[in-house]
C-alpha cells in the first residue's frame, strides 16, 4: 500500500464499526436519537432529580441532537458533546451556532481513551 493509500492514524485506531464520517451514518444517528428520546419520554427519565445538575457530558454524541435538545430545554445547563467523528462534531457545532445555543459545545475525542477534562468536571454523563 502506498503512502497516499494508507489510512490516516485517526482511521487506523478507529474501532467504530461503521464509517463514522459517512453522511448516511449521520442520518442514521439522528433518527436513532429521535427514536430513543421519544421512547424515553424526553431527554431525561421522568423521575431523575436534576437539581444541582449544571454541567452535562454527552459521550459519543454523533451529530449532537440529544445535547442540543438538552441545551434548548435547560438553558441553565452547560452541555459538552464528544465524538470520534470530525464530521459529526463540525455538524453539531454548526447547529449550535445556527440555533444560538451558547450553552452547548462539541469536541472531537475518542471515548476509549482518557478524556481531556479534569476529574469531576460534570454532574451528569449521558452515554
Amino acid at each position: 500500500m502506498s503512502a497516499s493509500q494508507e489510512p490516516s492514524a485517526h482511521h487506523k485506531e478507529n474501532t467504530y464499526v461503521l464509517d463514522a464520517e459517512s453522511s448516511a451514518e449521520m442520518v442514521r444517528l439522528m433518527r436513532q436519537e429521535q427514536l430513543l428520546t421519544s421512547g424515553m419520554g424526553g431527554v431525561f427519565p421522568e423521575l431523575i432529580d436534576l437539581s444541582g445538575v449544571e454541567r452535562v457530558l454527552d459521550l459519543a454524541c454523533g451529530p449532537g441532537g440529544w445535547a442540543l435538545e438538552v441545551a434548548y430545554r435547560y438553558s441553565d445547563m452547560n452541555v459538552v458533546g464528544v465524538d470520534i467523528s470530525e464530521r459529526m462534531i463540525a455538524y453539531a457545532n454548526a447547529q449550535a451556532q445556527v440555533q444560538q445555543r451558547p450553552n452547548v459545545s462539541f469536541q472531537v475525542m475518542d471515548i476509549l481513551k482518557p478524556l481531556a477534562f479534569p476529574a469531576n468536571s460534570f454532574d451528569l454523563v449521558n452515554a
